[in-house]
């Protein structure tokens, strides 16, 4: 349940930070195992730009 939870959350466009701490996740790199395909390689990305703070998602 947790995955399905997580996973359609961020597919959604959910912030990972707030899937992170409604999963009660310590790190967000626990979190990004829920990420898929696309998903996974922008939120890498935004990452390497931005920092870990600056991930969002569901925004053009």
């Amino acid at each position: 349940m947790r995955h399905s939870h997580a996973s359609h959350a961020l597919a959604r466009g959910a912030q990972l930070t707030a899937v992170r701490d409604n999963l009660r996740h310590a790190s967000i790199a626990t979190t990004s195992m829920y990420l898929h395909g696309d998903e996974l390689e922008r939120a890498v990305q935004m990452r390497q730009a931005f920092g870990a703070r600056h991930v969002k998602r569901g925004v053009d």
